[in-house]
């Protein structure tokens, strides 16, 4: 048996590392799609969450157009920073009528990629978009596909609607969404919503799982014209529009992280399963989601910045770390960290002294250590060789020096009080 091996939903997974649910950046047309899929299965994902269904959107069997823009979301620090270069993110433009895929192509792809590979594990998704009677008949019909699952995708913000009149009608959902599915369901969450009292109806009767978003939504805003200042990539150019939308990649994980810990405290004492969503974009990162109690991570954004292989690398990163520790099933380390959540700054702070040094071999009088300007006091710069040198008295071991110096002149000594 892999060391890989668990379970989410009760459905049996050969990997926790399952392609999460996502439109895909092109047109799509349903033979490419599913051979898309099958690329992701052969390159290790543990299952497949299908693109989310709207309710509301026409469209036929074989294809389904996307009207959207991506943009690349830059660290947005000066140019001669080594993290201005660094992607911070994905965010995608698209009209609200574009967001899913539509009945008709969601459906049939779930019915051929079942047909196609029946033993996989394949998970529906429909999302809470416009009329409840819309959405019961899609979740039916995707019922009757053969997918293992389906998740409920109330994730999203319906426009011109209260917070409250949202979670009103997610839990009328919940209430007779077994009348039209037997399947194991997930619900798909995010902080970017007030729940309100639909928390209270997350029980085994009705869900089986939670699915929690690391996204989440903000505004892009337009450039600011300065002279000759460098471009970055943006639909906004020669716009005064600033656009809400919603928000993907690395910078999201300790969100999601939190999420993680934040509903599965729910999810735990009502025996329900939890599933983290995007955000993650390495082994290290998915091992984190799983220590926390995710009993599996869906990759979505990291899939748009990374490519297929991801799933391959992150599912040889999971099982080093079980043979490192000693684990023979991922299942083992589930939850394993949850005793050590905790604000340890004041044992930190009271059992370690930390301080800082400049080893003057590496210095290259740069100045971008003088912090002086960087809340920092400790710091002084020798006027006759311009070596810097950090004053001990000083240095509170906050480590900031150490990130800031690009020649790796600064270093760190730990001494116990």
């Amino acid at each position: 048996m892999s060391a890989l091996a668990c379970q989410w939903m009760g459905v049996a997974l050969s990997s926790p590392v399952l392609m999460g649910s996502i439109n895909l950046l092109s047109h799509m047309e349903a033979g490419a799609h599913q051979n898309f899929f099958s690329k992701a299965m052969r390159r290790g994902a543990g299952g497949v969450v299908l693109p989310p269904i709207n309710p509301e959107r026409q469209g036929n069997e074989r294809k389904s157009p996307s009207l959207l823009q991506s943009v690349r979301i830059d660290a947005g620090l000066e140019a001669d920073s080594a993290a201005a270069t660094a992607p911070m993110g994905l965010s995608v433009l698209r009209p609200e009528e574009y967001g899913g895929v539509s009945p008709q192509y969601g459906v049939f792809l779930a019915k051929e990629l079942k047909t196609r590979y029946p033993a996989f594990p394949i998970f529906g998704s429909v999302a809470k978009v416009g009329r409840n009677a819309a959405f019961f008949s899609v979740l039916q019909e995707l019922a009757a596909t053969g997918v293992d699952g389906i998740e409920l995708d109330f994730s999203r913000l319906e426009a011109g609607k209260e917070e409250g009149g949202i979670w009103q009608e997610h839990i009328a959902i919940l209430e007779n969404a077994r009348n039209f599915c037997s399947l194991p369901l997930s619900v798909k969450l995010s902080l970017d919503v007030n729940y309100g009292e639909l928390l209270a109806f997350l029980d085994k009767s009705r869900v089986d799982s939670l699915s929690v978003s690391g996204s989440h939504t903000g505004l892009l805003p337009p450039k600011i014209a300065r002279g000759n200042a460098r471009s970055y990539s943006s639909p906004f150019d020669k716009t005064e529009y600033w656009a809400p939308t919603k928000l993907h990649g690395p910078q999201e994980r300790c969100r999601a992280f939190y999420n993680v810990y934040r509903y599965g405290e729910i999810a735990r004492a009502k025996q329900l399963h939890v599933a983290c969503t995007d955000a993650l974009f390495t082994g290290e990162e998915a091992i984190q989601a799983l220590l926390l109690g995710a009993h599996c991570v869906q990759l979505s954004s990291a899939v748009a910045w990374r490519g297929l292989g991801i799933f391959r690398e992150i599912n040889r990163e999971i099982e080093q770390y079980c043979l490192d520790k000693g684990y023979f099933s991922v299942e083992e380390f589930m939850g394993a960290a949850l005793a050590s959540v905790k604000n340890f700054a004041r044992e930190f702070v009271f059992t370690r002294k930390r301080f800082m040094s400049v080893d003057e071999s590496k210095c290259k009088r740069c100045e971008q250590c003088s912090c002086t300007d960087r809340l920092c006091l400790a710091f002084k710069t020798d006027k006759l060789t311009g070596i810097a040198t950090i004053v001990r008295e000083l240095c509170s071991g906050c480590d900031w020096c150490r990130v800031c110096c690009p020649h790796h002149a600064v270093i760190a000594h730990d001494a116990v009080w």
